[in-house]
């Protein structure tokens, strides 16, 4: 996003006196791992074009591990890469990733219930939703592939996919 205000958690780690460039770059690691790189630069200084002056970078890792049909383990990793030698921002970025979290688990519960009640109901495609169909296609096609490999050629490491 170019030219935008800051996020708003983003306004108790760090401000610039206007707005600001993000961006959210996200490398999928089939089957369930996502990398982000993420931040905030002021405007007009470079980071569409990998220029971080200024900036207030962050980096995650999640992995997901089906435990069950309906149930999953879900591990997380969050970083910086400014005010390194402020621990109240490494605090205040903590619980604001524990907040996020925490919403995205009640929702997510919340549609657990909803699909039970009727498993075979069909998804509702939304705008909001194309990274999450993006990623249902590949893991479709690499599922496919899986099973019509012979077994010796399946590589122990799965395949890499990039999301946009």
């Amino acid at each position: 996003m170019i030219d935008d205000e800051p996020a708003p958690f983003l306004r108790n780690l760090k401000t610039w006196p206007g707005n600001v460039d993000r961006w959210n770059i996200y490398d999928v690691v089939i089957p369930g791992v996502l990398l982000m790189d993420s931040g905030s630069a002021p405007t007009g200084t470079g980071a569409p074009q990998g220029a971080r002056v200024d900036a207030a970078q962050f980096f995650g890792c999640q992995a997901v591990t089906p435990e069950t049909e309906t149930t999953s383990h879900y591990f997380f990793q969050q970083s910086h890469g400014f005010a390194l030698d402020d621990p109240s921002v490494t605090e205040n970025l903590t619980q604001s990733v524990l907040v996020g979290f925490q919403e995205d688990k009640d929702i997510i519960l919340a549609q657990q219930r909803i699909l039970d009640l009727a498993p075979d109901a069909p998804m509702l495609a939304m705008r909001m939703d194309t990274a999450l169909a993006s990623f249902r296609d590949i893991m479709e096609k690499a599922i496919a592939e899986e099973r019509t490999a012979p077994a010796d050629t399946i590589s122990p490491g799965g395949s890499n996919a990039e999301l946009s």
